[in-house]
């Protein structure tokens, strides 16, 4: 029900949940491969792409977000 969990929709749910919340998250931690989760690398204060689809890996090298490469 509601936002559809995908692509700009998943900013909009996690803000929505951290609305909800008493506790205060300051700090967070994002790891992703998919191109879909760019909002998300966006939205967060670290985010991580690990082993990147093509597109992803661009944005994170213009970015200068890590890229852990997992074999």
């Amino acid at each position: 029900l509601g936002v559809a969990s995908y692509r700009d929709g998943k900013v909009i749910r996690l803000q929505s949940w951290l609305a909800e919340q008493t506790e205060v998250y300051s700090d967070s931690y994002f790891y992703t491969d998919s191109i879909n989760d760019l909002p998300l690398c966006l939205f967060s204060q670290y985010p991580h792409v690990v082993n990147p689809c093509p597109q992803l890996a661009l944005h994170a090298q213009v970015q200068n977000w890590p890229q852990l490469i997992w074999k």
